[in-house]
């Protein structure tokens, strides 16, 4: 793969982040609030917030490991790679330019 195909996941990761740090900090507030006053609908729209940002976390560990996988094995960097596997070992040999 081209290494636009990397940074693009880079991006996509970056910005996933942000919303996810928006996210969590919104429901932070919004369980702040309901503990000054607790309603029933305080309440569901704090299991909203909060499902939410565990929908974000999730999307944003898998584009990071989709694209640190697609970044470590599947991009042409322009040189090569190889890896061993060992009953007391794990080796990763890069040879090339990376970023």
């Amino acid at each position: 793969m081209s290494p636009a195909v990397f940074w693009t996941g880079v991006g996509l990761t970056v910005v996933a982040g942000g919303l996810l740090t928006w996210s969590g900090l919104d429901t932070l507030s919004a369980r702040d609030d309901y503990e000054k006053d607790p309603t029933r609908d305080g309440y569901e729209d704090g299991l909203d917030r909060q499902r939410r940002t565990n929908i974000l976390a999730g999307v944003t560990a898998g584009l990071g490991v989709v694209t640190a996988g697609i970044g470590l094995f599947a991009t042409d960097w322009g040189g090569h790679a190889s890896a061993s596997l060992g009953p007391d070992h794990v080796a990763l040999l890069f040879k090339g330019n990376l970023p």
